[in-house]
């Protein structure tokens, strides 16, 4: 499942997404995400930390196809599939959130796959 945030810098918008979970409840900030190591983004709600993550790829502007911010589930080992399909629900629906309520200046609009 992937969520496309189309935008004209993708780079620029996952880097300022960084940037304000790096500032947690400071200010301006995001606390109800997370980055790792690996660049990967966790929800921090109870109901879906440890089950689901989402992956960020960067595609840029070609003749063929619009730049966007393309975040893909990627699921926990040992999640039941009741429980995958409630994640990937939850995660989808705050990705998208966190984007409208901090972002809606920086991306024109925003598409779900399966």
């Amino acid at each position: 499942m992937k969520m496309y945030i189309y935008c004209d810098f993708p780079s620029e918008l996952v880097g300022n997404f960084k940037k304000k979970i790096s500032l947690g409840n400071k200010e301006g900030g995001i606390s109800a995400w997370s980055v790792d190591k690996d660049g990967d983004f966790t929800h921090e709600s109870k109901q879906i930390s440890n089950r689901i993550f989402l992956r960020a790829t960067v595609r840029e502007k070609t003749s063929q196809s619009a730049a966007a911010l393309i975040f893909e589930t990627r699921q926990y080992l040992d999640v039941t599939e009741v429980d995958k399909a409630f994640a990937r629900k939850e995660i989808m629906g705050n990705i998208l959130a966190t984007f409208i309520d901090h972002f809606s200046d920086q991306f024109t609009s925003a598409a779900y796959y399966k």
